[in-house]
């Protein structure tokens, strides 16, 4: 094979492989940014694990805030058996649960009122 041949073989294996390595690095990167609880699929958005269903527009829902590590936090799982997973998606969340929707981060409530207990039992 003459050189200049050889030289464009190599510049296209190259460029072959590079394209590979992209791709490979996107669907790796993509992959992390997913995560399942149970049937529930959440995306990393900004720093938060954000449930696919969640609302653009929360304006219509209670919002149950609650403090990452907490005792509330530790209740949630004690009151509604679907809230283990959910809290074991990571330290900012946000999950619809249709009647209310739950935020999980650092500036939550440390403990719940009775009307959150009854709002998150159902």
């Amino acid at each position: 094979m003459p050189t200049v041949q050889r030289q464009r073989w190599a510049v296209a294996r190259s460029e072959a492989e590079g394209k590979l390595r992209d791709a490979g690095r996107a669907e790796q990167t993509s992959a992390l940014a997913v995560r399942n609880a149970g049937a529930r699929t959440f995306y990393l958005v900004e720093q938060s694990w954000v449930e696919s269903t969640y609302p653009k527009d929360v304006k219509d829902r209670p919002v149950v805030k609650v403090k990452y590590g907490s005792d509330a936090w530790l209740e949630l799982a004690l009151l509604r058996a679907e809230m283990a997973e959910v809290v074991a998606v990571g330290e900012r969340v946000k999950a619809d649960f249709k009647s209310f929707l739950l935020v999980i981060d650092e500036d939550g409530l440390e403990s719940l009122t009775d009307a959150q207990r009854k709002l998150i039992r159902g």
